[in-house]
């Protein structure tokens, strides 16, 4: 939970372009905090914004790092 204190406090620096529509569970703990717990913290479109940015990514299958990092730049371009 300190990840979503934090970036409510510097969610104004952070600019996502592309969002990722999640379907794991990776985030369902935090998921549901915020709609039980935090309802008011985020409008629609910063929740999108903290889903996006603390989904899971999807990378090479390879052992490469160099592979890896490509896949990740990606992902956030």
């Amino acid at each position: 939970m300190a990840e979503l204190i934090h970036l409510y406090y510097y969610k104004d620096n952070i600019i996502i372009n592309n969002f990722i529509d999640d379907n794991s569970s990776i985030l369902a703990f935090d998921k549901a905090s915020i709609e039980n717990e935090f309802k008011n913290i985020f409008n629609d479109e910063e929740a999108r914004d903290f889903y996006t940015l603390f989904a899971s990514i999807r990378t090479a299958k390879s052992k490469d790092k160099n592979e890896q990092i490509n896949e990740i730049k990606k992902a956030f371009k």
